[in-house]
């Protein structure tokens, strides 16, 4: 019954609430009240094998809700409010492939964790990163704490949520800037690109945990970046330099190093150039540069990916396919048990 309890007022919780438009729409077509045959369709409490008696029963335990008279109906005491709660809501990024949101709830227990998600994609693959609510900012801050204080949680970022946000805001904003200017650049030559041409590089063999801002971090250092193609725990990531001079330093000066998060930084081949951009922007699909139709066969070999690369090989072709992503690194909490 404690169990029965604890997962309703979850469902009713201020931070379920606020994500779940489900049960809302449900409770605004009855008036402010959730019918106990719809609780009863929730998997959760399917697996607890509930009938109408132990919600029924558990209410009457609950502070926090109450029964209409029929006892058909369930509803909070006090009304739920929208509220906002980025500033106590913390982002890791990257988790590995079979990290579950009761993984997130199990570690952060001690904390008493107001919710925690781990999105997936429509194939039902994690998207490899998750969010948890904590009640209040403090709380959150020792849930910081915690995952920090264990060194099996290296390499898996925590960000708060508040911050990341703006930063996603300001990047959105900035891809519209971007797209905006690129279709009011209507009068350029057909003869060529509107950046310019001999800057993308493809980064090859990055290490598992590293993430997109650290990544792109790392490379400007050594050259100014103008755009990183890359997706957290992928593989390889392609980085176009602001001119060729930025490309020549970057590389020379990075492929040089003994320590760093790839293995190589290594310049397009022209026509693999070419067949990446036509992917990436639809009107160079139109504008296909005279200069690379006189290249022959022999000049078009493949000068960057190595044959055992396929994945690699397969995005210069076109295909320009989303791998899952690999992590060598498990969190021990997150392993699961076969």
């Amino acid at each position: 019954m404690p169990d029965i309890k604890e997962q309703l007022e979850f469902y009713f919780s201020d931070a379920n609430m606020s994500k779940n438009r489900f049960i809302i729409d449900k409770m605004e077509e009855n008036n402010g009240w959730l019918p106990v045959e719809i609780l009863l369709t929730f998997n959760k409490l399917k697996s607890m094998e509930c009938t109408p008696s132990h919600i029924k029963n558990a209410v009457l335990l609950s502070n926090l809700l109450e029964l209409n008279p029929e006892g058909t109906c369930i509803r909070r005491i006090i009304p739920f409010q929208r509220i906002n709660s980025d500033d106590r809501t913390i982002y890791i990024e990257p988790l590995p492939c079979n990290v579950t949101h009761e993984d997130l709830h199990e570690y952060f227990k001690p904390l008493k964790v107001a919710f925690a998600a781990v999105p997936k994609q429509e194939s039902g693959k994690v998207r490899g990163y998750g969010f948890i609510e904590f009640n209040d900012p403090d709380t959150m801050e020792q849930g910081i704490s915690l995952w920090k204080e264990n060194r099996d949680n290296e390499g898996h970022k925590l960000h708060i949520w508040s911050q990341r946000n703006k930063e996603y805001k300001e990047l959105l904003h900035l891809m519209k800037e971007i797209k905006k200017c690129d279709r009011n650049n209507k009068h350029e030559s057909k003869l060529g690109w509107s950046q310019p041409k001999g800057t993308i590089c493809q980064v090859l063999d990055i290490t598992p945990n590293i993430v997109y801002s650290d990544l792109k971090q790392f490379i400007q250092k050594y050259g100014q970046v103008a755009f990183l193609d890359y997706f957290n725990g992928r593989p390889f990531a392609f980085v176009r330099f602001k001119n060729v001079q930025e490309m020549l330093n970057a590389t020379d000066k990075i492929n040089k190093l003994e320590e760093k998060p790839f293995r190589k930084l290594a310049k397009l081949h022209p026509l693999e150039e070419y067949q990446y951009r036509k992917n990436v922007t639809p009107r160079e699909k139109r504008d296909e540069p005279q200069s690379l139709k006189s290249i022959s066969k022999e000049e078009n070999e493949h000068l960057v990916f190595e044959s055992e690369d396929e994945m690699a090989f397969e995005q210069v072709e076109g295909t320009l396919k989303r791998k899952p992503a690999s992590y060598n690194k498990v969190s021990k909490f997150m392993k699961k048990e076969k």
